[in-house]
């Protein structure tokens, strides 16, 4: 059902990514679509398991200010 849902969803977005760069595409209406198509994706097929785990202590590492440590 799943991949289904997600062949409808890839050829959708397909269709109006030819759409945008052969007839006629507006920038400002069809960013709504395009988003709201990879947002739908996103929500359906859920988060893997270790997704973003390894991204999220590096870039807490990076923020955090070292105060007295030489460049």
């Amino acid at each position: 059902m799943l991949m289904t849902i997600n062949g409808t969803l890839l050829a959708g977005f397909l269709a109006k990514v030819i759409f945008f760069f052969v007839l006629a595409g507006g920038f400002y209406a069809d960013l709504i679509y395009f988003t709201s198509l990879a947002g739908l994706a996103v929500s359906l097929n859920g988060e893997t398991e270790n997704a973003g785990a390894d991204e999220w202590s590096t870039v807490t590492e990076m923020a955090t200010p070292k105060i007295g440590g030489s460049l």
